[in-house]
């Protein structure tokens, strides 16, 4: 994967999947989002093929497998722990491979790149990227992260999150490479979300009243975009 350093060098991913990921719930969090993801959005085909640029594990195949039982699916990670996991537990009902961005060779119908592009300060050029190997593009992240009132950026290198995702994030694409985008904002509880309800009513009140004033409620966003060029499919 392109421009990554500090604590999102692939070095650090081989670690923390090692040490870290399932200890920390890595992978009911991306099961919880394709969950979310999908109970918003009516994906275009159920049958054809889907990537998964980022998979981790794999676990969002269970999700997509039970709603599109028809749909090819095939996850893409560069840390080759989390791919040997994710063939360990689904290698039966999806095919996964070795690889980031620059590793892209073949084409697919859609591509799903769920909580992965706000680490990356060039995500315009990799979503790009992307467009050229699918027909629609569903990026999927934190909605208005921010850090000491401000949107997220390079200034800590060893910040893992360096995007500030809004609903303007990629209009910089429009209308080439795209022909269309549209946007869904929802709370994803558990999986990206302020933990669990304060027990003080006091405490509830106020949090309410900073989401509603500064728009800090964690949420995530959905982006599609749809590629203005069909990409050709590769024999």
């Amino acid at each position: 994967m392109p421009d990554m350093n500090g604590d999102n060098s692939l070095e650090f991913w081989d670690r923390y999947a090692r040490e870290h990921w399932e200890r920390k719930q890595g992978r009911e969090q991306t099961r919880l989002f394709a969950l979310y993801f999908l109970e918003v959005v009516d994906l275009p085909l159920r049958s054809g093929s889907l990537l998964d640029m980022g998979c981790a594990m794999g676990d969002a195949v269970v999700e997509f497998h039970q709603r599109c039982p028809n749909l090819a699916y095939t996850g893409m990670d560069p840390v080759p722990y989390f791919i040997e996991k994710a063939r360990e537990a689904y290698g039966s009902i999806a095919s996964f491979k070795i690889g980031g961005f620059d590793d892209l060779a073949e084409t697919y119908d859609i591509i799903y790149c769920s909580n992965t592009l706000e680490h990356f300060s060039n995500y315009l050029e990799i979503a790009q990227k992307l467009l050229s190997h699918c027909r629609w593009l569903y990026v999927m992240g934190p909605y208005k992260e921010m850090r000491h009132g401000r949107h997220l950026s390079l200034q800590n290198p060893a910040d893992q999150h360096v995007v500030t995702f809004t609903k303007q994030s990629f209009s910089e694409l429009l209308p080439d490479p795209c022909a269309a985008k549209r946007h869904w904002i929802r709370r994803t509880p558990i999986a990206w979300d302020d933990g669990p309800a304060p027990v003080r009513r006091a405490v509830a009140l106020r949090r309410s009243l900073r989401y509603l004033l500064f728009d800090t409620a964690p949420r995530q966003i959905i982006l599609e975009l749809c590629a203005r060029q069909q990409p050709t499919k590769e024999a």
